[in-house]
C-alpha cells in the first residue's frame, strides 16, 4: 500500500507540473516532492501496517527537506536547518497531512 501511495502522489505530482510546462529537472523534483508526501502521508492512510508512524513521518520529512538542500546546493547551515524543519515537519504531519488534497 505504501508503495502505491508514493508512486500515486509521485506521478500525480510530476503530471501537474507537466501540465504547467515545466522542464525535465522541474518534473524530477515535482515527482520526489509528491514521493516524499506520499510517504509522510501513508501512516496516517494505513496506520496499521505502521509500527512506529511518527519516526516514519520524521525520517521521510527530514529526507525530503535533505533533498531540497541538496537541490539548492546548499551548506552545513542549510542542512543543518533541513535537518531542523523536516523534525518539525514530522512530528507535525499528524495535523497538516489531512489538508493535502490531490489533483
Amino acid at each position: 500500500m505504501v508503495i502505491y501511495l508514493c508512486v500515486f502522489f509521485a506521478l500525480a505530482f510530476a503530471g501537474v507540473a507537466a501540465l504547467q510546462g515545466a522542464s525535465l529537472p522541474g518534473l524530477l523534483f515535482a515527482g520526489l516532492a509528491g514521493t516524499f508526501i506520499g510517504a509522510i502521508g501513508a501512516p496516517e492512510i494505513e496506520p496499521r501496517a505502521f509500527r512506529r508512524p511518527a519516526l516514519w513521518q520524521i525520517g521521510f520529512s527530514v529526507l525530503g527537506c535533505c533533498l531540497v538542500a541538496a537541490v539548492l546546493s546548499a551548506g552545513f547551515d542549510g542542512y543543518a536547518l533541513a535537518v531542523a524543519l523536516g523534525v518539525l515537519l514530522g512530528i507535525l504531519a499528524p495535523l497538516w497531512i489531512h489538508y493535502i488534497q490531490g489533483p
